[in-house]
């Protein structure tokens, strides 16, 4: 036999912390949104089809870390997906523009992919190389 519970069905406002999770979450998706579509033409990625993916959900990177985002695709296709964990990003320290420039340098040097290794060591040394590089020359000034 089923158990039934009499339910108010007036509308029910979240907590305050509730409310603030919300909000970081939007300003996560806003911010980095527009750092993907600032740096999809200057990087030269104007003709690939990548497409941006913003997941509410953690993703394990090994070694205890939280992966912040990931990339993937098809060079001969040119095309590919993003994917952003946005609590990772919210939680960690890192630039997330560093983070948008990293993840799209993939598809800048992913021709050169081992079919046998898809992502090598060497990938992820030059890719993160290219993301300091790029960087330096066009991110935003830091706001103080």
């Amino acid at each position: 036999m089923a158990r039934s519970v009499k339910v108010n069905k007036k509308k029910v406002t979240p907590p305050n912390a509730f409310q603030r999770q919300a909000n970081e979450l939007d300003k996560a998706y806003n911010t980095i949104k527009g750092y993907f579509q600032k740096w999809i033409p200057l990087l030269g990625l104007e003709n690939w089809s990548i497409k941006d993916r913003y997941h509410m959900t953690f993703k394990d990177g090994g070694s205890g870390n939280d992966t912040l985002a990931d990339a993937g695709g098809y060079w001969e296709y040119m095309s590919g997906h993003v994917n952003f964990y946005l609590p990772a990003m919210i939680d960690a320290s890192t630039d997330w523009e560093s983070v948008v420039i990293h993840e799209l340098c993939h598809f800048v040097v992913m021709e050169m992919r081992n079919p046998d290794n898809p992502i090598s060591p060497h990938e992820e040394r030059v890719v993160s190389m290219l993301e300091n590089a790029f960087m330096r020359i066009g991110a935003e000034p830091k706001k103080k």
